[in-house]
């Protein structure tokens, strides 16, 4: 999980998966030996709002280089999206510098899924604000030799209604694909089905009209 100042913490479960337990927190680092953090360095002078209300850091965990080690993506609130492979092991990872994927509006969440079927995981991206209206974007991996890519904005999926939208993914009503679980800044929970996801939702066309 991210913290505020944009660092992010490991909890690795001990107990099993119908008992989970979770060890004390670890934070995770860079191959340097320094905290991992996301967003504007966290001892930076506080000059304006944006660097008050902390970089809230939503990381999103998947092998997406396929070498077999979890990297991590992460969103945060001054609108960065940004990449860090594990160039160490599942067991004890440590992270190569972070690669700057898009510079977004808002905050910005982050989750992912295989969204085309190539068994690549893929990128479920939230932003709000700055003329782009609150949205997610739906953006495919590619392997470059080996080297993950990202071309943005992807696949834009308007959400004007949803304050901060917050996704997850999860088959939330079991029928046996994937769907988007939006929280909100004020309490609400949206279901995104996985057709309203792919499809959208047919535009419709007027086919007639009368004054009564």
């Amino acid at each position: 999980m991210g913290d505020v100042a944009g660092y992010v913490w490991y909890y690795a479960n001990i107990g099993t998966l119908t008992e989970p337990s979770y060890a004390e927190g670890v934070q995770l680092l860079l191959e340097s030996g320094k905290p991992l953090y996301a967003g504007t360095d966290p001892d930076a002078p506080v000059t304006d709002f944006t660097v008050l209300q902390g970089n809230r850091a939503v990381p999103a965990c998947a092998d997406f280089s396929g070498d077999g080690n979890r990297d991590l993506v992460i969103g945060d609130a001054t609108g960065g999206l940004t990449y860090f492979e594990n160039s160490g092991t599942n067991a004890e990872p440590r992270f190569a510098p972070g690669r700057e994927l898009a510079r977004l509006s808002g905050r910005i969440h982050v989750a992912t899924t295989d969204l085309n079927g190539d068994a690549v995981p893929d990128l479920v991206v939230s932003q709000v604000g700055a003329g782009a209206g609150n949205q997610l974007l739906l953006v495919e991996t590619q392997r470059v030799g080996g080297r993950p890519t990202w071309t943005f904005p992807g696949k834009p999926i308007p959400l004007a209604w949803i304050p901060y939208p917050q996704p997850s993914v999860s088959d939330a009503n079991g029928d046996g694909d994937e769907d988007v679980v939006i929280g909100s800044s004020y309490g609400t929970v949206y279901l995104a089905e996985r057709s309203f996801v792919d499809h959208g939702v047919a535009e419709a066309t007027i086919v007639g009209a009368e004054r009564r």
